[in-house]
């Protein structure tokens, strides 16, 4: 009969390859100003300092002018051989934001479009003008709003799943209006917001 301390090294190995393929979870959320969004009436204007992701379709003054908003979360906590089995972002709906619209749809459905941004940019100095590049094949559908203070949960896995096998393809998400024809509006907390619990929220499963 073999004894415990011959086992041990076998049962070692046995609970490291169970512990291997268990699901693991990252609850992440944007450092501070890694969330923003750019104003097509101000082409040259960031936004970093804002406590809302607008992403709308209005006019300013009488002029037409869009707006697009722009996440991006750190993975780099992922080993790159890991497994995404799903990913969720949480987009909360702004609380404070007085006589500017929320999620609105005065003019037709506000569904949206996510989409993964395929080049770099920097909180503090993207514009409408140098907004990064994205790609659409892998987009995701954010549905009409069924009321101003709705909150979202968009499966994100494919994209995210890129992201931690090439860590260099990590520049985060764009989110627009499908239909950029004044007036409709998604408005999301940022991660300036003075509500923690508001910020924008990734939550990766792995293994």
């Amino acid at each position: 009969m073999k004894s415990i301390q011959s086992l041990i090294p076998g049962l070692l190995f046995i609970s490291a390859i169970i512990s291997c393929r268990q699901n693991k979870i990252l609850v992440q959320r944007p450092e501070k100003g890694m969330d923003t969004y750019v104003h097509e009436y101000h082409p040259n204007r960031n936004f970093n300092w804002d406590t809302k992701i607008a992403v709308m379709a209005w006019t300013f003054s009488g002029t037409p002018g869009n707006c697009r908003g722009l996440i991006r979360f750190d993975l780099s906590s992922i080993p790159v051989r890991a497994k995404v089995t799903k990913a969720e972002l949480y987009l909360y709906h702004v609380t404070d934001q007085g006589n500017n619209p929320q999620h609105s749809q005065l003019s037709g459905a506000n569904a949206g479009y996510l989409m993964q941004v395929s080049s770099s940019w920097s909180a503090d100095s993207v514009t409408w003008s140098n907004q990064p590049a994205v790609i659409s094949e892998s987009q995701v559908v954010l549905p009409a709003s069924t009321s101003e203070t709705q909150d979202y949960v968009v499966d994100v896995t494919a994209m995210v799943s890129n992201m931690v096998k090439q860590p260099a393809n990590n520049n985060g998400f764009m989110i627009r209006l499908q239909n950029e024809d004044y007036y409709r509006a998604l408005m999301f907390a940022s991660s300036n917001h003075k509500n923690l619990e508001l910020h924008p929220t990734l939550k990766v499963y792995y293994k």
